[in-house]
């Protein structure tokens, strides 16, 4: 009875913590179910208005759309030329030197995983694109893993 009273006073931080970031999933649980009823209730208004003008559409054969998520991080053009920056810095350089060089330029810590793997993400597509442009080069890199190197291409 002593033993289990001392580990829960051991665990009452951890058991606080995890009651409190229970009650905060739940509330964003409690929101996005509000917010998918409203958005259901927008989906039939429109579903209703669509058999107004055409009474024989079938409506659940339309294909849900995935909705774009704008880039709110960086001004428009303003990551590639972070990437040509860094590449043209650090020459060759791999998408995580690039994406780790641009997070240092921008006061960030690669450190925080999130950010850094958005950001990586954000870099590789930034890459691919400007090989496609043929505006940056690429091979494989020495050692293990084989990582692709960048550089700019002359």
């Amino acid at each position: 009875m002593v033993q289990s009273t001392l580990r829960m006073a051991e665990n009452e931080h951890a058991i606080s913590a995890l009651v409190c970031k229970r009650a905060e999933l739940s509330g964003q649980i409690d929101e996005a179910e509000a917010r998918i009823a409203a958005l259901n209730e927008v989906v039939a208004h429109v579903d209703a208005t669509l058999r107004v003008f055409k009474p024989d559409i079938e409506v659940d054969e339309i294909k849900p759309k995935r909705p774009i998520r704008w880039n709110t991080m960086f001004r428009h053009g303003e990551l590639c030329r972070l990437v040509l920056s860094a590449i043209r810095e650090r020459s060759p350089v791999t998408a995580k030197g690039a994406a780790s060089a641009i997070m240092a330029s921008l006061g960030m810590d690669a450190t925080y995983e999130a950010p850094y793997a958005d950001i990586l993400r954000r870099v590789r597509f930034t890459l691919r694109d400007q090989k496609k442009l043929e505006r940056v080069e690429s091979e494989q890199g020495p050692g293990p893993g084989q990582y692709m190197v960048w550089r700019i291409k002359r």
